[in-house]
């Protein structure tokens, strides 16, 4: 009786490549508003302007959220319309969470880190026309406004 003492070959396996993790955390800058507040309020954090603030990640936000732990985010009522079963067209309000990261995107006094920085909205003078206090004393009458 022989016996066999090989030990079968081993094949080094190829090292597992793993994925670069993606970042769990981002930061945003509020750059504030023109002639207005230096700090504000949103969410339970307090923002000064132009001081950037780590927040989760809408994708890292919205994970915690299915395990109930509501982190850097908002439960907004959202309308969307549906169509009844009758046909009908009808708006149904649900709540949705909202990530902190995700206002930021969107939000043009936010800046968010790796992304372009949005133009600020302009402000515009109101476009009507206003009394003439000349032409009243000329007239006599009261300028009431265009006829239009």
């Amino acid at each position: 009786m022989t016996i066999n003492l090989e030990l079968p070959k081993t094949t080094n396996p190829e090292p597992v490549k793993s994925e670069p993790t993606k970042p769990t955390k981002i930061r945003i800058v509020w750059r504030g508003v023109v002639d207005e507040l230096f700090e504000m309020t949103c969410c339970g954090r307090r923002f000064e302007t132009h001081v950037p603030q780590e927040v989760l990640t809408k994708e890292e936000s919205h994970r915690l959220f299915a395990k109930r732990v509501y982190q850097d985010g908002y439960l907004i009522e959202e309308s969307l319309p549906e169509t009844a079963p009758n046909g009908q067209r009808i708006l149904v309000t649900k709540p949705r969470w909202l990530s902190l990261h995700e206002m930021a995107l969107e939000h043009p006094y936010f800046d968010v880190e790796g992304e372009e920085p949005k133009p600020r909205p302009q402000k515009f003078a109101a476009n009507r026309p206003t009394p003439d206090a000349a032409r009243e004393a000329a007239t006599g009458e009261p300028w009431i406004g265009p006829n239009v």
